[in-house]
């Protein structure tokens, strides 16, 4: 048997879904399989983090670019 797996409704903008459908084409996935991804590595990261502003205030995991 596989993992079980629950249903999650989001509201999100027409076009972001849009843009995201498109995506999840390019990249051969289906949306769901896609944002089921892209929503696990996101909780990671803010657990990791410990809030949603420690989260976007310090960009956990973005690496700077190189000093000029």
């Amino acid at each position: 048997m596989g993992e079980q797996r629950a249903y999650l409704s989001l509201l999100v903008p027409v076009d972001f879904r849009r843009n995201f459908e498109a995506f999840a084409e390019k990249e051969r996935r289906k949306p769901g399989s896609l944002a089921c991804a892209l929503l696990e590595w996101a909780f990671e990261q803010l657990q990791t983090a410990g809030s949603l502003t420690n989260l976007l205030k310090y960009h956990v995991g973005k690496r700077k670019p190189p000093p000029l």
